[in-house]
């Protein structure tokens, strides 16, 4: 029990993206290869997982990649998505793909041990988005 989530909230809203310079979508059955001027819709992911500890708060990993443990146990999975470009036409995001973007301490209760609840909050940011 110790090692997963107590307690999970996935959230999904929409972030829409647009570029003044034109630039491919590839990777999708509905996406092509054309430069083109876009306005993107990509979901914003976000995963709460809540977790009972008697360890202190694990605060070292923020802010983290995915190749640095920033991947939350079992996530969600996600249609994959490529965005293409020149340098000039669009923007390169780090850290990328799944990263732990805080710990938020909630509540201590102290009977015998100490226990700590608290939560780790992960988001799922697209590694190339159109400028």
């Amino acid at each position: 029990m110790w090692d997963k989530p107590y307690h999970r909230v996935v959230t999904v809203s929409g972030q829409q993206v647009s570029s003044p310079d034109k630039v491919t979508l590839s990777g999708l059955t509905d996406g092509d290869d054309y430069l083109r001027y876009r306005t993107v819709e990509l979901p914003e992911i976000m995963v709460t997982d809540t977790y009972v500890d008697v360890s202190a708060l694990p605060t070292g990993n923020i802010p983290s990649s995915h190749s640095e443990g920033g991947t939350p146990p079992n996530p969600p999975s996600i249609r994959s998505l490529e965005i293409s470009g020149s340098d000039d036409e669009v923007t390169y995001q780090w850290p990328n793909q799944w990263s732990e973007i805080g710990t938020n301490h909630i509540d201590t209760l102290s009977s015998g041990i100490t226990v700590t609840i608290y939560a780790r909050v992960y988001k799922y940011k697209w590694p190339i988005l159109p400028k």
